[in-house]
């Protein structure tokens, strides 16, 4: 079927595919592989609004990865922390250690990715698979039939970063994959990039899961860009030391993926800051992990947050932060709900899902879960629902489902000080206007209460007595058009607090 064109600053909903199936089988009594999911798991989904829905870990895992993710102690602490009663066949191995990117045999067979992705279609959404480009498993066939394919020495040099490699006659060592500023993922082993046949065989993978699903969500793009590459892996690159091929990776993997499907969608995930960010979106991702507003939220930085986002009209910047990747949760970070506290929590989501780029929230986190689950595990012990925080999440959702947060123009608003006081600096604001509809953002991202003056936009449209619904607080307000144009719109806001309104002029009887 052919499915309508995704919306601009789309919302997606992220899954643990393997934890995920095993609680649906719990729930509705009965064996479930993906092909067999029922349909009110999809409309729920649907219903709350979501554009794409990632299907993380859906690959084949690596028995042998399976095995070292079951003996290591750092890891065995981290599973005895969440699932305290856990077997030895609780841990299924890293699903960024794969062995063949074949569906995992406990998901389901081979045609339920495209059964899956077409149902989502029904519903109008999308799949969206993981493509990791830096290794494979351990175990990979590749390991035994194309050795070439990876960093690879004939002699022991690093027993900490090589491991060995008994094909037939023949011993050698294969590095694991590794980023530069931590240890050797030791389930993994790291493919050569500079070798033309390694991106040629990756590319092909690629346009394979791009015959299944909608996008990837790229794990560590930056490790396998070229001069990242040769930093990281000069020292053992051998043969292929003075060599560097002409284009980037993702040039070639992008361009060849999108010219079988234009709409194919591509997320990076990137760490490296935002000039490496923009690197990306130079060589054709969609969108790219914004780790950077990340970080100012976790810090509790208005003044950084402001800094890093305003536009100040400069169209690069608009441009940058419409193809960003927003969160406050996912698989690799601790959950919303440790890492900020409830009511922060709160107004770093309104703050992330209000902006221009693609709206990303984690399974479990509308519910208000605490437990960050190791990817290693199938299962994890049931947790409670937070009330407050699941009715929060159904409102916003329901909020940024508005057209105008999809189809509208975003601007920066100013704030200013009320006297002396300066705690307006910590408010954050902002709006998107579409057609007649206008939204306003203002956010409090402080520990303390704060005030100030929001200089507003044009509101020449609008007739004399403006009224401003609080979406998110169910609270009405009435203002004189004139004294908002004159003054701006006072605010004042408790801790963590916010408003999102809806403004019309509309005065109710």
């Amino acid at each position: 079927m052919v499915i309508k064109t995704m919306r601009p600053h789309p919302i997606l909903y992220e899954i643990n595919t393997r934890v995920w199936l095993r609680e649906l089988i719990k729930k509705h009594g009965n064996d479930l592989t993906l092909g067999t999911i029922p349909d009110s798991e999809w409309l729920h989904l649907q219903k709350l609004g979501f554009d794409c829905i990632w299907l993380m870990g859906v690959w084949k895992p690596s028995l042998q990865g399976t095995r070292i993710a079951t003996c290591d102690d750092n890891l065995q602490k981290a599973y005895d922390k969440v699932l305290p009663e856990w077997q030895a066949d609780d841990i299924i191995g890293s699903p960024y250690a794969i062995s063949a990117y074949e569906i995992n045999p406990l998901l389901g067979k081979q045609e339920e990715l495209t059964q899956v992705r077409d149902k989502l279609h029904n519903f109008g959404m999308r799949l969206i698979l993981d493509f990791v480009p830096n290794h494979m498993a351990v175990d990979h066939p590749w390991i035994w039939s194309h050795p070439d394919y990876f960093i690879i020495q004939v002699e022991q040099r690093n027993p900490e970063l090589f491991f060995e490699v008994t094909n037939k006659s023949q011993k050698y060592f294969i590095a694991h994959g590794k980023d530069p500023y931590f240890g050797p993922w030791t389930d993994t082993a790291q493919l050569n990039y500079f070798n033309p046949e390694t991106r040629r065989a990756m590319v092909q993978i690629l346009n394979q899961i791009s015959e299944v699903c909608d996008g990837v969500r790229c794990d560590m793009t930056m490790l396998v860009l070229n001069n990242n590459f040769r930093n990281i892996w000069r020292d053992y690159l051998g043969e292929w030391r003075g060599f560097e091929p002409a284009m980037e990776f993702w040039q070639e993997a992008i361009s060849s993926a999108k010219g079988k499907n234009p709409n194919f969608i591509f997320i990076a995930e990137d760490y490296w800051g935002r000039e490496s960010s923009l690197y990306h979106q130079r060589l054709g991702f969609d969108y790219l992990y914004d780790e950077e507003l990340y970080k100012c939220l976790l810090d509790l930085n208005a003044s950084d947050i402001k800094t890093y986002l305003y536009s100040d009209s400069n169209q690069d910047n608009i441009i940058y932060h419409r193809h960003s990747f927003r969160f406050i949760e996912n698989h690799d970070k601790e959950r919303a709900i440790t890492a900020f506290g409830i009511e922060k929590s709160k107004a770093a989501a309104v703050i992330f899902s209000t902006l221009m780029g693609m709206r990303q929230f984690h399974q479990g986190q509308l519910k208000g879960n605490s437990i960050q689950i190791p990817v290693q595990l199938k299962r994890v012990k049931e947790q409670s629902c937070v009330e407050s925080l699941a009715v929060f999440y159904r409102t916003l959702l329901t909020s940024i489902n508005a057209p105008c947060f999809h189809y509208g123009d975003w601007h920066w608003l100013d704030a200013r000080a009320v006297g002396y006081d300066q705690s307006y600096q910590n408010l954050i604001s902002w709006y998107w206007s579409y057609d007649h509809s206008l939204k306003l953002i203002v956010v409090n991202y402080a520990e303390h209460r704060s005030q100030g003056w929001i200089s507003m936009p044009n509101l020449d449209d609008f007739d004399e007595t403006l009224v401003l619904w609080d979406e998110l607080n169910h609270q009405s307000y009435q203002n004189s058009k004139a004294d908002i144009a004159s003054k701006g719109l006072y605010i004042a806001l408790d801790a963590f607090q916010f408003h999102l309104f809806d403004i019309s002029d509309k005065v109710s009887s």
